[in-house]
């Protein structure tokens, strides 16, 4: 992942240390909090198989965008092929990580139907991209990534609550965008 791209593996990286922490913070047990660690570290692994240019193009177009809502699957596809043994809890957060309330990719799936730890994952993932330049959003947009924009992505207060609280105590957010997170 990292000789693809440096940027790809600095946020899994964060978003790995960060889902763990949050899921910590939100209670689940340890052996569960380093699950979210592992699926937080290979959360975006399908993107390896995306063409390089597909990183930082704008716009994109229905072919770009039908290989991004794929990344999911081909990522745990992949993960399952290197490791058999790995948790399908892992396998599961891979794959679910950008589904949402029934709008999100790549099957569409309600919130109750998601394992606890997608949903953690998925709102720590969506909190780091929002800190990181992205070619399709204005760098001044991510900003602060105001809890407003994780509420109306469909996360529980609960749990924005606890990401901010995480992302907090590791001086992330408020227009920092440097990582350095120690666990």
């Amino acid at each position: 992942m990292r000789s693809w791209h440096e940027d790809l593996f600095r946020h899994s990286l964060v978003t790995a240390d960060l889902a763990a922490a949050a899921a910590r913070t939100l209670g689940f047990p340890e052996r569960e909090a380093e699950l979210a660690r592992l699926g937080g570290f290979l959360h975006d692994f399908g993107k390896v198989t995306w063409p390089r240019e597909l990183v930082s193009k704008y716009p994109l177009t229905e072919e770009d965008w039908q290989i991004i809502r794929m990344h999911p699957i081909v990522g745990a596809r992949l993960v399952r092929e290197r490791v058999p043994d790995v948790s399908w809890v892992v396998l599961r957060v891979i794959e679910e990580h950008h589904e949402r309330d029934g709008d999100g990719y790549p099957r569409g799936k309600r919130a109750g139907d998601l394992h606890p730890l997608s949903r953690v994952v998925a709102c720590v993932e969506c909190f780091t991209a929002l800190l990181e330049g992205r070619p399709y959003r204005l760098e001044s947009a991510g900003g602060g990534a105001p809890a407003e924009q994780f509420l109306a992505a469909g996360f529980e207060r609960e749990l924005v609550e606890a990401v901010r609280k995480v992302a907090s105590e590791n001086g992330l957010g408020r227009g920092r965008s440097t990582f350095s997170i120690q666990s």
